[in-house]
């Protein structure tokens, strides 16, 4: 498969084992074995995400990720909270632009939705104003969600940026989207600063974590619970701008366990 590698390596798991299946002796990957993140086109059925504080590289991270699909002439959307997923968006220090073709705002979105539906579409929707509350950039978005389900040729990549600042005042849009969008073959990306920024509802529907480092002992918890103790310990060691990545579809060791206990 081809596409960007980015990897990272932990020498203290060099030495460990492979944990094997106890009814068919089948060795399970290794969380070492997934820590390399080789962008791809997800199936309409996976949830993506991508966890880092600010400055750990997640934004930097997605846009590279919608390059990609743009440059496989997939159609890209982002609802862009800070306004600097496009070309055109706002420049900030320390932040670099996205590589969407366009910006628009929510009512200048609102005043032709048609635009979902151009071909090679690189669009970021950003609120109205940039420097709004968070309850005031949520409720704009909510405006915007009915009309990325028009496209109907199950194409679309939509990244969610800052998911943790939005989760509080869209619940059930959320989790919405993370449970029925991938029926309408809408490929769903977050972007969020901890792991437990949003719902266990839509956290349940994860099926790929990228994740930078993590110190708060409640996200290492959950991590470790849905993604193994030996990712969450990689999580809590990694240095600034480095990831890893977990595959959620994979039975682990310590779920077989907790089922046999």
């Amino acid at each position: 498969m081809k596409g960007r590698r980015l990897k990272t390596q932990h020498a203290e798991h060099a030495g460990k084992k492979a944990e094997a299946c106890k009814e068919c002796g089948r060795a399970l990957p290794r969380p070492w074995e997934r820590e390399s993140l080789e962008f791809y086109v997800p199936d309409v059925s996976e949830c993506v995400h991508v966890v880092g504080m600010t400055r750990m590289g997640k934004s930097y991270l997605g846009k590279q990720w919608a390059s990609w699909l743009m440059k496989k002439s997939r159609p890209v959307v982002a609802l862009d909270y800070r306004g600097e997923w496009a070309v055109d968006g706002i420049k900030r220090k320390n932040n670099s632009l996205g590589p969407l073709k366009r910006t628009v705002t929510v009512t200048e979105f609102l005043e032709d939705p048609g635009i979902i539906l151009a071909a090679r579409l690189a669009l970021a929707i950003r609120p109205d104003d940039v420097r709004a509350l968070p309850e005031v950039k949520a409720a704009q978005f909510r405006l915007v969600l009915p009309y990325l389900r028009e496209r109907t040729d199950d194409e679309l990549h939509l990244f969610i940026d800052e998911t943790g600042m939005l989760s509080p005042y869209l619940k059930k849009e959320f989790h919405d989207i993370a449970a029925t969008w991938g029926a309408d073959g809408v490929r769903r990306y977050w972007l969020k600063q901890r792991w437990t920024d949003d719902e266990p509802e839509t956290r349940a529907q994860a099926t790929k974590v990228v994740s930078f480092r993590q110190v708060k002992t409640t996200d290492l918890r959950f991590l470790a619970q849905d993604a193994g103790k030996d990712f969450a310990r990689a999580v809590s060691q990694l240095p600034p701008r480095q990831h890893v990545v977990a595959d959620l579809t994979t039975v682990r060791m310590d779920q077989l366990e907790a089922l046999e206990a």
